[in-house]
């Protein structure tokens, strides 16, 4: 039986594992703090014989359990320090005594104030000074459903903490409008950054803006690497120009039916010989994914195999690479978007899941303060805005942006409004420009000069029916390569971009 991941069971796959990823490196970072709770301390030492707990509050703020050091039994207020430790429950069984030696940061006076809370069937409980510096708690007859909490309060002054522990202090007493602006700060930061480089995405396309049309391409460069000068990044619309252009060039073939669409070799061939055929590197290793080396066609449940049969694919990510590659090969980019979109995607990453890591672990301990879990959404927040600034971060060098003043003027003449007057080569204007209106996301607009004009179906294109539209055959083949081309992107590896 073949297990097949469709186009979301892929994206669920990879989320998946970062999650479980997450869960255990969650577990990592809280199993030290765990440790040190003091229910644990109470576990190694409750039984129903009567037990003593040693205390110690230090002049720093630490506080020791047994000569083992507990965090977070000390709460620092704006007026007083609070010392708290739920010595008891509900233990499960009966204890008949249990005792809690306190030595104090301080010698005894009215500045510390020490009480007991109880509840759930304690039966006595009590304190007292065994010395200037030592309070002894006494709790006894404590039910299998008991609780008993130990507290004492300091004026401040009694109790100097560490900086950290300041510090750690003023943000339990922070206002919520501080970790309201606190959780804003850092996606507004993205946001204005994000709106900075729009503003310059467009400045830019306004510079470029042609002052005159261009009825040709300007340059060989493929549809697919002509969309990302203009884009910035690999999209499946430029996978789906790279599968037109395959076929208006003779490569493949098209052939749409009643039970679905396949894509024919045009030709043998034979993929390790792709220069030698005309093929660029890339577009052979898309070929490569829709057919095997013996298949002379691919039906859609053939792709849907052929794509679902990893869970992703080397080759498309090698696709955009390569696409990349033919850029940077031009002088075009400053520096390969791919490894920019590498590093910020990992970087986006890493801090979404440190944010959810951190959301988490605020959820589980009841010591920290939920206000704590505001910053984080906000760095999650932050993390998504990040990596849709990727369009705008490549930077094209003076002669990219020449190249790309060609390509908009050519693109106005595509978008044109003005319908084509007739001439003899009209059908093979349209096939030829196609997969450049595809990459630059106008393919209606390109149609649309053609609809006054008799329409012949392309060679490279199959159908049954005998009379066939403009109309029509835009209606099946527009869907039809961006299906294809937006399932073999979804494959791709999740750093490839």
């Amino acid at each position: 039986m073949n297990i097949r991941f469709g186009l979301y069971k892929k994206t669920l796959s990879f989320w998946l594992l970062i999650l479980v990823f997450s869960y255990f490196s969650f577990q990592f970072l809280t199993s030290t703090v765990l440790r040190a709770e003091p229910r644990e301390v109470r576990d190694d030492w409750l039984s129903p014989a009567p037990k003593t707990f040693q205390v110690v509050i230090k002049e720093n703020g630490q506080t020791l359990i047994n000569n083992r050091r507990v965090k977070n039994l000390l709460f620092w207020g704006r007026e007083k320090d609070v010392f708290q430790f739920q010595v008891v429950s509900e233990p499960g069984y009966f204890i008949s005594e249990l005792n809690t030696e306190v030595s104090l940061p301080a010698t005894r006076s009215e500045r510390m104030k020490p009480r007991i809370y109880l509840e759930h069937g304690v039966g006595e409980a009590a304190f007292s000074y065994l010395n200037d510096k030592t309070l002894l708690y006494q709790i006894k007859d404590i039910s299998p459903t008991g609780i008993a909490t130990l507290e004492i309060s300091f004026d401040k002054g009694l109790i100097t903490p560490s900086s950290y522990l300041v510090f750690y202090g003023w943000l339990l007493n922070a206002p919520f409008s501080f970790w309201l602006l606190l959780s804003a700060l850092l996606p507004s930061l993205v946001i204005l950054l994000l709106f900075q480089l729009f503003w310059r995405r467009q400045r830019l396309l306004r510079t470029l803006t042609p002052r005159k049309e261009l009825r040709e391409p300007p340059s060989l460069l493929s549809p697919a690497a002509a969309g990302v000068l203009l884009d910035g990044l690999v999209l499946p619309r430029h996978l789906a120009a790279t599968l037109l252009d395959l076929a208006q060039r003779g490569f493949i073939l098209i052939a749409v039916s009643r039970n679905g669409f396949s894509y024919l070799k045009h030709r043998p061939l034979d993929l390790n010989l792709a220069a030698n055929l005309g093929l660029r590197p890339y577009e052979a290793m898309l070929l490569s994914k829709i057919f095997t080396a013996q298949q002379p066609a691919a039906s859609k449940k053939d792709i849907l195999f052929r794509v679902g049969h990893r869970l992703f694919s080397r080759k498309i990510a090698e696709v955009y690479f390569g696409i990349y590659q033919e850029l940077m090969d031009k002088g075009f980019f400053l520096k390969n978007p791919r490894q920019l979109f590498l590093r910020l995607k990992v970087l986006a990453v890493s801090i979404f899941f440190i944010s959810l890591l951190f959301f988490a672990l605020i959820l589980i301990l009841p010591t920290l303060p939920r206000l704590f879990l505001l910053p984080w959404a906000g760095m999650a927040l932050a993390a998504l805005l990040i990596l849709k600034l990727a369009p705008a971060l490549p930077l094209r060098t003076e002669k990219g942006k020449k190249e790309l003043q060609k390509w908009l003027a050519f693109r106005s003449f595509l978008t044109d409004t003005r319908l084509l007057s007739y001439q003899p080569n009209l059908e093979e204007i349209y096939e030829r420009f196609l997969p450049y209106a595809v990459a630059f996301a106008v393919e209606e607009a390109w149609s649309a000069r053609f609809l006054k004009q008799r329409f012949l179906l392309p060679d490279w294109y199959i159908s049954k029916e005998r009379a066939f539209s403009l109309e029509e055959f835009a209606r099946q083949i527009f869907p039809l390569v961006n299906y294809t081309a937006k399932l073999l992107s979804e494959s791709r590896e999740p750093l490839a971009d």
